[in-house]
């Protein structure tokens, strides 16, 4: 069939090193695995313990409280800092009503002390077209006459190249693959084409997020920031932070997603569990969850136990990890610095945009000046308009730190002004051009009428004449000649 032609192709470009994409049998094993969370979220909303009666989410916890205070622990009042007594916040992530929510509290409340939340209802309360007409729906995709013959991508090769294959292709794969690790639709170029931009038509950026900075960079300079997500169960993202110390949100249309997140202070080896990865194990999104994650959860306990006695144990001092299920019409809030991984526990459709919003500029602004030196610098001229006293922060903190910009943003200015003057001369030249050109074609079609008009005159004179000697030949007065 041309589906399993093209995805196997897909196959061997994302992972050539792979030769058996079901060796481990997670396509049996996973149905106890998903039934095993179920079975504890309704547990746990029984009990009255974090669990959520219409939603069943269930926020599971492996929380120790620090020995010592850290520079980048959480101080009590839930914020980022340093602090005499370093605690944990005691439920994440938050639940809220999208519905009713107070944009000032969220921002000065969660977003800017970096508290995870999920964010209830907004599609519906905001009018998202693929909400209403169900459009992101598995069947209307397949069917979707734009959208069904477009190829979208699902992994990358060795040299990075984007893997991309026929949305109807992926959708049939979606449902009949028995791969441990399914390919995952993580696609972020759907605005390149007119048939793809019909995927921005169907979603808005929630009000709570569209206070972007990265607005004021051109889409041509800014980093990849959002994403169409189509996910077969089992498929996933490894543990990760996203890049340039942006905050993220993603939002869940069909389906159900898994999530565990680590606050910023625990360290990348811990939460990534390198250290729980046997030999010749796999270390996927879906081995994760299902092998690594507990026994890391299993270490924590146990250091717990060595912490109560008396025993430090200096890799887990500062450990808290939190699990929970995204369920459709969730939009979760995944602030700057955490760590993050997400498991499809069903076919899923969803969009998730990173961003930089007020709250967390001066850490983006950090690794935005080293990460993207000319968008640096162009970002920085932008905020002297837009917002004066973020670039006012930019600078002091390049002072602080002794920071110096590769590019100058003064001289970026003055070449990018002097590029817009240039633009509009030759814009006014072509513009003078085209309307000499158009004045020509003009004089000519006069021109062209004046001597189709000389024309016709002379050749109407031409015929009174011989009109008026035909009548005197033939008058009875006339001479014939030659007789």
């Amino acid at each position: 069939m041309p589906w399993e032609k093209e995805m196997e192709r897909a196959r061997r470009g994302h992972r050539p090193s792979l030769k058996n994409w079901e060796r481990d049998g997670m396509y049996e094993k996973f149905p106890a695995f998903v039934r095993s969370i179920r079975q504890q979220q309704q547990q746990r909303s029984s009990d009255g313990d974090d669990g959520d009666d219409d939603k069943g989410i269930y926020c599971m916890r492996w929380l120790l409280l620090p020995t010592s205070s850290s520079p980048t622990s959480f101080s009590e009042d839930g914020g980022s800092g340093s602090s005499t007594k370093s605690i944990h916040p005691p439920s994440l992530p938050v639940v809220l009503d999208g519905a009713n929510l107070d944009h000032n509290f969220f921002a000065s409340s969660l977003e800017a002390k970096g508290i995870p939340c999920i964010i209830r209802n907004i599609p519906l309360a905001e009018g998202w077209r693929c909400h209403s007409n169900k459009s992101w729906e598995l069947s209307a995709l397949y069917n979707d006459p734009l959208l069904r013959n477009r190829k979208f991508k699902c992994g990358e090769d060795d040299d990075g190249k984007s893997i991309r294959v026929k949305l109807k292709h992926f959708l049939q794969y979606q449902q009949h693959n028995k791969d441990d690790s399914p390919l995952y639709v993580f696609d972020g170029a759907f605005d390149d084409d007119r048939k793809a931009k019909k995927i921005l038509d169907g979603y808005e950026v929630p009000s709570l997020f569209r206070d972007d900075l990265f607005r004021f960079v051109s889409e041509s300079r800014r980093p990849p920031y959002r994403w169409f997500l189509v996910g077969p169960e089992r498929s996933g993202t490894t543990v990760h932070i996203d890049p340039l110390a942006t905050a993220a949100w993603n939002t869940l249309l069909v389906g159900q997603k898994r999530w565990v997140l680590f606050p910023p202070q625990v360290p990348k080896s811990l939460a990534k569990g390198k250290r729980y990865v046997y030999r010749g194990e796999d270390d996927e999104a879906v081995h994760y969850f299902m092998t690594i994650l507990p026994r890391i959860q299993s270490a924590a306990r146990e250091a717990a136990k060595r912490n109560f006695t008396g025993d430090r144990d200096d890799v887990f001092s500062d450990f808290a990890c939190y699990e929970f299920t995204q369920n459709p019409g969730d939009t979760v809030f995944i602030p700057n610095g955490w760590w993050h991984g997400v498991l499809n526990l069903t076919h899923t459709v969803g969009i998730t945009q990173n961003f930089c919003s007020p709250r967390n500029f001066p850490q983006v602004w950090k690794k935005t000046r080293t990460g993207r030196k000319m968008m640096a610098a162009k970002w920085i001229n932008q905020l002297d308009g837009k917002y004066p006293d973020l670039a006012k922060l930019a600078r002091e903190m390049n002072i602080r730190d002794n920071f110096v910009m590769r590019y100058n943003p003064e001289t970026v200015k003055r070449r990018d002004e002097h590029k817009k003057r240039m633009k509009q001369q030759r814009r006014l030249l072509l513009d003078s051009q085209q309307q000499q050109r158009n004045n020509n074609n003009n004089n000519s079609g006069s021109d062209n009428n004046n001597i189709e008009k000389s024309k016709h005159n002379h050749h109407s004179t031409t015929n009174h004449r011989e009109h008026k000697r035909t009548r005197r030949d033939s008058s009875p007065n006339s001479v014939v000649e030659g007789c």
